[in-house]
């Protein structure tokens, strides 16, 4: 499993993307992801698709994208993230300015029914 506090993120005075596809971070993996972006480095493209990062890891990610609020692309594919924690995510999905948001299918009816509420 990849260590992202390993990756020293807050470390860096500019980080534009970050890619972690496929890297087995689970649930625990947004926690950290969200501790190291509290500083808000400007980052614009964010890919964690394929980590089954699952409820409690959407959680922590909503958290990290209501501190880092520049992003304009999100790839969250394959994270079997269910409808509580897309209403999480709904809402901080809509403090965003979103050009690209790749989600699984299964979710996309759900994200649709939280955001015209």
């Amino acid at each position: 499993m990849l260590n992202i506090k390993s990756m020293k993120i807050r470390d860096r005075k500019t980080l534009i993307a970050l890619n972690l596809h496929e890297n087995n971070i689970n649930a625990s993996g947004p926690q950290s992801l969200t501790d190291e972006l509290e500083i808000n480095i400007p980052l614009l493209t964010l890919d964690i698709g394929d980590n089954r990062i699952a409820i409690q890891g959407a959680q922590y990610l909503a958290n990290a994208l209501q501190i880092n609020s520049t992003l304009t692309k999100l790839d969250l594919q394959e994270n079997n993230i269910g409808n509580l924690s897309m209403r999480d995510l709904a809402n901080a999905l809509t403090t965003l300015n979103l050009r690209a948001c790749c989600i699984q299918n299964d979710e996309i009816q759900d994200l649709i029914n939280i955001l015209v509420r």
